[in-house]
């Protein structure tokens, strides 16, 4: 009978023992994360109040003229505030010179200051200047983010390792020589069957796991402080959701919004299981959230960029917890591919998109629940059975329905008298136009709208706030992000219309690839081009709230094409025949332009060099195959000295090469993130090379050829 290496068992099951030990670790690694992020934040918040304190000239306190004397304290070396922070009133009355009424004056000033800086709770990142605490809190806080998933991964491989342990314990004989020699013939072959069983199980399947994990959670863990800023960056409201929640801040009603103590108190206690919702909502999110459930028929208002998308999901999420299975979403057609994006990406819910006649789409929605996501257009074509009813409905860009006689509106109310819960969405500032949005209500709680309608000369007033605020729930900027402005980037998904369709498919078959990367742009007219539209959608709602935009392409045509499609909103475009000084003369002249003027540059030319905070919305026309580039562009509006939370939008189109090339550089930046440092590396790992874009190119014609021949043979399109 063979015998084992026993020297090559032992070190296996050593081995085996010393990865569960270390899984047991990377599960509990973060044990006491909340106190500690609450500790860290203190102290920063301390640290941030000691700087600011420090730059307070103790001349300051005489501000009011009320005669304290300053020579005095600069006598006993006291120069700026920081230094009489934690005095006593008696500890100040004993410098020399000052005297009991002074001190008196000065503790009072002193306690003025500190009590006002303690108010403002909220820590602030601002990249460019980081005192220390706040450096160890960012990088607890990205450790606690990406290390997630890995927990997650350690938790199930230490169960299956927890499962094998018995079996590991049976082959000690084949570790030992002395108790090989003792052991049975018959348990020495029943070891020797295990034995081969187990080292094919750790060699090709355990081992490669755990390796894998433990260099990612070790990536993590030791990350350096620029890896921990450049994540900060791209995804900032899930550092400070996450704050939030560590903290224990809870969600809050916000302020002036009319709605009562009681009511406000009723909407906080609801319970709301999230189970099955990929991210952390922000606090005010939160309370969006539970009013949404509370309420049922509401209007959701917030500014754009706040996150309107992510409590409609989160609302779906919860009445799927609470045993609904249906749900459907009413949007424009330029964003139902961003619906069922985001519905996927960020919750366990199905989508099943609905566009023009699809029966078969419907059936299936009814039979299995999900969520159905269509149009205002095609939602006429919707067919419920009478005595069906569903979760929930969605309304996106609800001020669509404005008017009653419409064929949308009229299906819209049709399929609402299907559900008990409705959810009105929209960005557009409805008090301005107060009709329309007492019509909403009526469509919702249509008691409310008849007291609103009584009062609509008060639009604006408390009075009536404190009339729709049982309906009506809106969300200013500065009202519920305290933090610096925040960093929010979309990708706006389009679908091809049909004439751009085409001209895409023969620029790839044609191999007219830089046409191809022109994908819509390049259409016959603007109504033709699905970006073009989603432009002028993203536009018109920036101006609605006073925000300037810039637009970036790499292509001249497309900024001549945005040019004259903005007409007199848009001003003098800036590409690489402008002069640097011509630049900064056309920058300046924006800076100065209303709220709703739009700047189109270059990417190449526009995307360096300048400052211009006056702009809070980017556009992007296509992606590019350098990430670098493109934030550099949006560093020219996100950067100290801007007021408003930054929003970029990405227009895509869905299926062709923007895909493609978003997927490739995605998946090469997460590479890099996960184990470099270097930012010199990642702008070459994350790039997009020759070789890698004519591979993609190459792909997208073979896949344009075999759908235009399937059609060919007359087999049926694929339903969406």
């Amino acid at each position: 009978m063979d015998k084992p290496d026993f020297k090559r068992t032992k070190q296996m099951l050593l081995d085996f023992d010393k990865a569960a030990a270390e899984l047991n670790e990377i599960e509990r690694s973060q044990d006491g994360a909340s106190q500690e992020i609450r500790a860290l934040t203190k102290a920063a918040l301390e640290e941030k109040q000691e700087a600011v304190l420090q730059r307070i000239d103790v001349e300051q306190l005489n501000s009011d003229k009320s005669g304290i004397r300053v020579s005095a304290l600069r006598k006993a070396g006291i120069n700026d505030l920081s230094q009489l922070k934690g005095k006593t009133q008696h500890q100040i009355e004993m410098i020399p010179g000052i005297g009991p009424d002074n001190a008196k004056k000065i503790y009072a000033a002193m306690k003025s200051a500190t009590a006002s800086l303690k108010a403002d709770d909220a820590v602030r990142f601002d990249l460019l200047d980081m005192t220390p605490n706040e450096e160890k809190l960012l990088k607890r806080l990205y450790v606690l983010l990406n290390a997630e998933s890995l927990i997650a991964q350690a938790k199930a491989l230490k169960k299956e390792a927890a499962a094998r342990q018995t079996e590991a314990s049976a082959l000690s004989p084949a570790a030992s020589a002395l108790k090989w020699a003792f052991a049975s013939m018959a348990k020495k072959e029943t070891i020797l069957a295990a034995l081969q069983d187990f080292s094919t199980y750790t060699a090709e399947s355990f081992d490669p796991r755990f390796s894998e994990l433990s260099e990612q959670f070790e990536a993590v863990t030791n990350a350096d402080i620029e890896t921990c800023r450049r994540d900060f960056e791209r995804s900032a409201a899930r550092y400070y959701a996450l704050m939030e929640q560590k903290t224990g801040k809870k969600s809050a009603a916000p302020t002036d919004s009319g709605l009562s103590i009681q009511l406000t108190e009723q909407i906080e206690a609801i319970e709301a299981d999230t189970t099955g919702l990929s991210a952390t909502l922000r606090s005010y999110q939160a309370f969006g959230l539970r009013y949404i459930l509370n309420q049922k028929r509401v209007l959701l208002g917030d500014e754009m960029g706040l996150g309107k998308t992510m409590q409609a999901i989160a609302a779906m999420v919860c009445a799927r917890n609470a045993g609904e299975h249906h749900f459907m979403v009413i949007c424009p057609a330029s964003v139902v591919v961003n619906w069922c994006r985001e519905i996927e990406k960020f919750s366990d819910l199905e989508t099943i998109r609905v566009q023009g006649n699809n029966n078969e789409a419907e059936l299936f929605w009814r039979e299995n629940g999900g969520v159905l996501v269509t149009t205002f257009e095609s939602s006429p074509k919707v067919e419920i059975p009478e005595r069906f009813r569903f979760g929930m409905l969605v309304v996106d860009e609800a001020h669509y329905i404005k008017n009653p006689d419409t064929i949308r509106t009229r299906s819209v109310v049709r399929i609402m008298a299907h559900t008990d819960r409705v959810l009105f969405m929209s960005g557009t500032p409805l008090e301005n136009r107060v009709e329309e949005m007492c019509f909403l209500i009526s469509l919702l709680q249509p008691e409310i709208a008849a007291k609103a309608q009584q009062i609509k000369t008060l639009a604006g007033a408390k009075t009536f706030r404190e009339t729709v605020a049982p309906v009506y729930l809106r969300r200013k900027r500065e009202d519920v992000l305290k933090e610096l402005p925040e960093l929010t980037e979309r990708k706006e998904w389009c679908i091809l219309l049909p004439e751009e369709k085409k001209i895409y498919e023969t620029s790839i078959l044609n191999k007219q690839f830089a046409q191809a990367r022109r994908v819509s742009w390049n259409a016959p007219d603007a109504e033709q081009s699905s970006k073009a539209q989603r432009l002028l959608k993203i536009v018109d709602a920036a101006g609605e709230e006073n925000r300037k935009v810039i637009v970036f392409s790499f292509f001249l045509d497309t900024i001549a094409t945005v040019c004259e499609l903005l007409g007199d909103r848009c001003s003098e475009p800036i590409n690489g025949s402008v002069s640097p000084e011509r630049r900064q003369e056309i920058v300046d002249r924006f800076n100065e332009a209303p709220g709703g003027s739009v700047l189109a540059a270059q990417i190449q030319s526009g995307g360096t060099g300048l400052n211009i905070q006056a702009a809070s919305v980017v556009i992007l026309c296509e992606p590019q195959f350098k990430p670098s580039i493109e934030n550099q562009a949006i560093s020219r509006a996100y950067r100290m000295g801007q007021t408003k939370n930054v929003l970029v939008y990405r227009l895509l189109c869905d299926d062709t090469v923007d895909e493609r090339i978003m997927e490739l550089v995605e998946s090469k930046q997460a590479i890099f993130d996960a184990f470099a440092n270097d930012s010199k590396a990642a702008e070459t790992m994350a790039e997009v090379d020759e070789e890698s874009f004519a591979k993609i190119l190459e792909e997208e014609r073979a896949r344009i050829q075999a759908a235009q021949a399937q059609q060919t043979e007359g087999a049926a399109p694929a339903a969406t």
